[in-house]
């Protein structure tokens, strides 16, 4: 069994325009995973207030 470990840092603010088309990157860029592939966890909320 293998593991990866995706992290995203935020560098700046976004507008939201920016976040919203990040957002709908990482919505594209998770479909085209392979079936195999499973997300264990997204923790996207642990960046928020920083």
């Amino acid at each position: 069994m293998r593991y990866v470990i995706v992290v995203l840092f935020k560098y700046k603010e976004l507008t939201a325009e920016e976040e919203k088309k990040a957002r709908e990157e990482w919505e594209r860029l998770k479909k085209e995973f392979p079936k195999d592939v499973r997300l264990v966890c997204v923790a996207d909320h642990l960046w928020y207030g920083i």
